[in-house]
């Protein structure tokens, strides 16, 4: 059986990802919140091109994109009411779950 790639002229999404986004004036601090802050590029310019570059290979591969917005200021909560470090597992599992939201919400 074929798979639709429209029902009722809405496109059919068959994968979706969401990937950690941070706004410029907030990254001084996500680098100082991070347990991991080492793995991250030092500068903003250099974050946004690398996320960037990331973002366009998995639109390319065929991915839905959601561009999860990490707010340093709440997400240390987010992360100690689910018992994870503020680190990369954390910041996945963040993009996972916002990602499946925008999927389920429409």
């Amino acid at each position: 059986m074929k798979i639709p790639s429209h029902i009722g002229g809405v496109p059919v999404t068959r994968r979706a990802i969401g990937i950690s986004w941070f706004n410029e004036p907030d990254y001084p601090e996500v680098l100082r919140i991070m347990v991991d802050a080492h793995v991250l590029p030092r500068t903003f310019q250099d974050w946004e091109a690398k996320a960037t570059k990331q973002f366009s290979q998995l639109e390319a591969e065929g991915f839905k994109v959601f561009r999860a917005v990490i707010d340093p200021k709440s997400f240390p909560g987010w992360c100690a009411m689910r018992g994870l470090n503020i680190d990369a597992k954390a910041r996945t599992r963040f993009a996972s779950e916002y990602a499946a939201r925008q999927i389920t919400s429409h």
